[in-house]
This record gives structure tokens, C-alpha cells and sequence, in this order.
């Protein structure tokens, strides 16, 4: 393989894209130049100058599907074909493309299942393959990733319960398999092993269970969207350990119980909802105390509006409140 096998690949790219409404790669990617030239190419440094490392044609609204032949890009470190009208399958040869780090297919037409050979790429940090028609499990080979960092699977069809090795990838930061068809549980220990977890994205699945009170173990926590499920039982006192924590959703499930008088705790916090659940008692006043909450949603539930509460709330002018008495 060499930098002819480059330009021959991505001709055969190329000639799978049927619309290219921009003309971008029919006019620029032509047998006559170097692809280290063309638009959306990045070639190598030093001794792999002429090695396409990069592949960036998103947004492009180029329609078409990938060729197998795509795995042939043996020096690919990042592949981006987002934002565009691409469809079929994925192809497994990507599995071929061992240097890769960076893989967007997000925002495309892409179906059939993800592919299980993805697993062979373990140099990879991000894998993006949301707003699709995707559909079966998430293959649980994905849990040998140990280098992923964001793995980004929103928006598309799957089902069955989230494989229990995703919760295994110790450099994960970013979790989203926001609106799928996603069923069963959290795993109780599920933060054991994610000590770098940003962000969890699963709102609009059909997850059932429990919150798991070791979410405080993920102590780099931002965000918890699980809003849209049918997760049961308390929120965890637990939580209001998470100091970095900005945004908790999780409105729409069956939670009851109380608010935890910890959230008073999270001065970071910026939207806290809660609302079409259960919950019951007092809000704890210390969450008016936040300087950073911005949005408050609190409705459709059992809460007890104290007079307390009441004062606060009107004296929280910046707040957006959304609040239903008992």
C-alpha cells in the first residue's frame, strides 16, 4: 500500500457518491493532481507526506454509500463524513484501519447494525455514529476500546440492554445513546471503573431500574441526562458529592422519594428537573442558594410547597421555576 493506493481509493470513493451538489470533489479531486491537494484531504509530515492521515468531508450534502475499499486509507488517523445524505451500511473494513482515532459518521442515512468489527480499531478516541437508522444491539466487543474517549451513538434504532463492557473503558469521558430503543438496567457499580465520565447521555430510551448510588464514584461528572426512561426508586444522596456537576435531567421516569438535601451542595449546578415523577416532601431550600441555577424543573410531581420555598422562589428572580403543589 502506498500513496497510489491513497488517490486510487479515494477516486473509488469518489465514484460512489451520486450527488454531489456543490461539485466540491468533482471538480477538485481529479487523477491528475495529488490528493494531498485536495479539498478535505490532510496528508502526513516527514517521511508520510504523501500518506493521506485525515479525511474531512462533512457537510458537504454528498449522497452516496462507502465503498469497502475504504480500508485501504492505512495511515488514516481521522475520518469525518458527517452532515451528509451517505447511506447503506457500514462498511466493515474500517476495522482495517488500525492508526484511526477520530471516526464521524454521525447525521447521515447509514443502516444496518455497528458494525462488531469496529472493535479492531484500538487506537480509537471518538466514535460518533449518531442520527442514523441503526438498529440491533450494541455489539459488546466495543468494551475492548480501552483507548475511547467519547462514544456517541444517539439518535437511531437500537435495542437490548447497554453491554456491560462499555462500563469498563477507564478513558471514557463521553457516554450518549440518547433516543434509541435502549432497554434494562444500570449496572449498580457502574462508575467503579469511569473515573474520567463527563457526560451521560441515555434521556429517551426504555431503561428501567435504578439510579446507582456509586454515580458519585464518577467524580468528574457534568451532565446526567435520563429523562424520557422508566427508571424507579430514589434519587441517590450520593449525588450531591459531585461538585463539577451543571446539568441533571431526570424528568419523565418513576422516581420517588425526596430530593436529596445534597443538591444544595452542588454549587456548579445550572438546570436541575425532576418534573412527571413521584417525588414527595419538602424542596430543600438550599438549592436556592446556588449562585449558577438558572432552571429549576420541579413539575407534575408530590413536592410540599412550604412558605419557605414559596419566599425563595419569588425572591429567585433569574430562576425559570416550573412548580406543582400538592
Amino acid at each position: 500500500l502506498n500513496s497510489t493506493t491513497d488517490q486510487s481509493t479515494l477516486l473509488v470513493l469518489k465514484s460512489h457518491i451520486v450527488s454531489d451538489p456543490y461539485q466540491i470533489l468533482s471538480e477538485n479531486w481529479t487523477d491528475s493532481s495529488s490528493p494531498c491537494s485536495w479539498i478535505g484531504v490532510t496528508c502526513g509530515s516527514r517521511r508520510h507526506r504523501d500518506r493521506v492521515t485525515a479525511l474531512d468531508i462533512s457537510g458537504m450534502s454528498l449522497s452516496g454509500t462507502i465503498p469497502p475499499q475504504i480500508g485501504n486509507l492505512s495511515f488514516l488517523v481521522s475520518l469525518n463524513l458527517g452532515d451528509n445524505l451517505f447511506s447503506g451500511v457500514i462498511p466493515q473494513q474500517l476495522s482495517s484501519l488500525r492508526r484511526l482515532k477520530f471516526l464521524s459518521l454521525q447525521n447521515n442515512g447509514f443502516t444496518g447494525f455497528v458494525p462488531n468489527s469496529l472493535s479492531n480499531l484500538s487506537n480509537i478516541q471518538v466514535v460518533d455514529l449518531s442520527t442514523n437508522y441503526l438498529k440491533g444491539n450494541i455489539p459488546r466487543d466495543l468494551g475492548k476500546l480501552q483507548n475511547l474517549q467519547a462514544l456517541a451513538i444517539q439518535d437511531n434504532h437500537l435495542s437490548g440492554d447497554i453491554p456491560s463492557t462499555v462500563f469498563n473503558l477507564s478513558n471514557l469521558e463521553i457516554l450518549a445513546f440518547m433516543g434509541n430503543e435502549l432497554s434494562g438496567g444500570l449496572p449498580s457499580d457502574m462508575c467503579v471503573k469511569l473515573p474520567l465520565l463527563r457526560g451521560i447521555y441515555l434521556s429517551q430510551n426504555k431503561l428501567t431500574g435504578e439510579i446507582p448510588s456509586t454515580l458519585s464514584q464518577c467524580s468528574q461528572l457534568r451532565t446526567v441526562y435520563l429523562t424520557s426512561n422508566s427508571i424507579s426508586g430514589h434519587i441517590p444522596k450520593e449525588i450531591g458529592k459531585l461538585k463539577f456537576l451543571r446539568n441533571v435531567a431526570l424528568g419523565g421516569n418513576n422516581l420517588n422519594g425526596v430530593i436529596p438535601e445534597g443538591i444544595g451542595n452542588l454549587q456548579n449546578l445550572v438546570v436541575f428537573g425532576i418534573e412527571r415523577n413521584s417525588i414527595t416532601g419538602a424542596l430543600p431550600l438550599g438549592i436556592f442558594n446556588i449562585p449558577s441555577l438558572q432552571e429549576l424543573f420541579l413539575h407534575d410531581n408530590k413536592l410540599r410547597a412550604t412558605s419557605q420555598v414559596i419566599s425563595a422562589i419569588l425572591r429567585a428572580s433569574k430562576l425559570c421555576t416550573s412548580l406543582t403543589t400538592i
